[in-house]
């Protein structure tokens, strides 16, 4: 989403909504390596509220949306839904100054902001490093493959399984 800079007010917020495209977000997810499905399949919508002081402009967000991954332990799919709110500071860049790397500062150049690229990085580095579909998810037998019971035994070679990550707990 672009944003005309010179667009936006000083003396109250521009509110702007507006949806980044599963396309976009999915943009180099895919491993050369492995063959993972898609992410996103639906878009993620963004409202935005802009604000200008000075040549700064400050962001406030609300982001909201779902995505459809695989649960780690079972390999089942679940929906997952996404909500975040997030507010950062965008800079322009004049001539060779020096690019701080604080995490809630972004910069920009030109007369023109791009708002898309740094909502997609705040989804993705907003995601949980593993997705589990419940709580009380049990995983899979270490036997024959199928997905365990409540309680940990397999349907299946009818055995009892207990999952290792459970057995550990500090």
């Amino acid at each position: 989403m672009l944003i005309q800079v010179q667009m936006v007010p000083e003396d109250h917020p521009l509110s702007i909504s507006f949806a980044i495209p599963a396309v976009f977000l999915n943009h180099n997810l895919q491993s050369a390596v492995v063959d993972m499905p898609l992410l996103f399949e639906h878009p993620i919508k963004c409202d935005v509220k802009l604000r200008k002081v000075f040549d700064d402009i400050f962001v406030q967000a609300k982001i909201t949306g779902s995505t459809c991954p695989q649960c780690d332990r079972c390999l089942m799919p679940f929906d997952f839904d996404i909500s975040q709110e997030t507010q950062f500071t965008c800079q322009p860049i004049v001539g060779n100054h020096e690019v701080d790397e604080d995490e809630d500062l972004y910069y920009f150049q030109g007369l023109e902001l791009d708002l898309a690229p740094i909502l997609r990085e705040i989804v993705l580095l907003g995601l949980p490093m593993q997705y589990i579909c419940d709580q009380a998810c049990q995983g899979l037998c270490s036997d024959c493959g199928e997905k365990l019971d409540q309680v940990g035994t397999c349907g299946q070679c009818q055995k009892n399984t207990i999952f290792p990550q459970k057995t550990l707990r500090v």
